[in-house]
Order: structure tokens, then C-alpha cells, then sequence
């Protein structure tokens, strides 16, 4: 009788759970696609804070609709910053995450919060806001230590081309 019960409870917080993860995950569909961007490096960058960035990034879903990946491909001046990322639902936390790769070797892990119109990313040094307006996206990356606030890395707009 207690095996039963057990088995009920657990298939019980299984669908809550993937309920939620479904819904965490498709709060994304917005980003998915392709778009170019363009902006300026911010004053907390090394090179000139007011070096152009161009680039293209696109958004997509893996198989299986349970991961979204970004990769990013862009220029500022003679340098070339590009890379890989995964949205993913972190069920331990019931939150969504994003693990970045780039080129320069950094990884980093952000938590994702999703609202109307674009999300929130956070991570330990550095946090973005990306928000969507249709085909337009705006992007505003930040240099963080302890917590506050530092500086600017970046300020982009991007254009849906797909």
C-alpha cells in the first residue's frame, strides 16, 4: 500500500515539475531566429569604449524542444568575439539557466528570468537585459562585482532577419 501511494506522489510532482520546465522553456519562443546586430562596446571594456560592434546571432531549439541554443558571431574593431550558449531548466533550482562558451575561453552560467517582451540574465560578474519589440531586440550588458553594479560592457540592437 505505501509503494503504491510512493509511486503517486512521485509520478504526481514528475508532472508538476515537467509542467514546469515546459513552461520555463517556451517563454523563450520569442528569441528564437535570426538577427544582426549592431551597438558600441561600453566604457568598463578594455579597447576603446566607443569601438562598433557588428554581428549576427540566432536563436534555435535543439530537438526535442527542451533546449534552445544561441550562438554569436561578432566584430568590434580587429577583434572577434563569438560563441555558444544553452538555455536549459534547471530542475534541482526550478529555474532557467544559461551556460556561454566563447572564444576568449571564458564559460559562464547565468540564471535566466523571462518576462514580457525579454529576459533577464545574472551571473556573477556580469548581467544583460534583452528585450524584443517584434522583429527589433535590444540588448544592455553590465559588468557586476559583489553584487552592484560596475559599468557598461555593451549596448546592441538587433534586427529579426529570420
Amino acid at each position: 500500500m505505501h509503494e503504491e501511494f510512493t509511486s503517486i506522489v512521485n509520478l504526481k510532482n514528475f508532472s508538476e515539475l515537467e509542467l514546469i520546465r515546459r513552461n520555463a522553456i517556451t517563454s523563450l519562443e520569442d528569441f528564437v531566429g535570426i538577427w544582426t546586430v549592431s551597438g558600441q562596446n561600453g566604457p568598463m571594456m578594455p579597447d576603446d569604449p566607443t569601438t562598433r560592434i557588428t554581428g549576427t546571432e540566432v536563436y534555435e531549439w535543439l530537438d526535442g524542444g527542451r533546449f534552445m541554443t544561441y550562438r554569436w558571431n561578432r566584430s568590434f574593431g580587429k577583434e572577434k568575439h563569438s560563441g555558444l550558449a544553452v538555455f536549459g531548466f534547471d530542475d534541482q533550482r526550478r529555474e532557467l539557466f544559461a551556460q556561454f562558451y566563447d572564444n576568449f575561453g571564458f564559460t559562464r552560467r547565468y540564471t535566466v528570468t523571462v518576462f514580457d517582451g525579454g529576459m533577464h540574465l545574472e551571473g556573477s560578474g556580469e548581467r544583460a537585459t534583452i528585450a524584443i519589440d517584434q522583429n527589433v531586440m535590444n540588448i544592455f550588458w553590465q559588468s557586476m562585482k559583489e553584487g552592484q553594479v560596475t559599468g557598461i560592457l555593451c549596448e546592441l540592437e538587433g534586427q529579426r532577419t529570420q
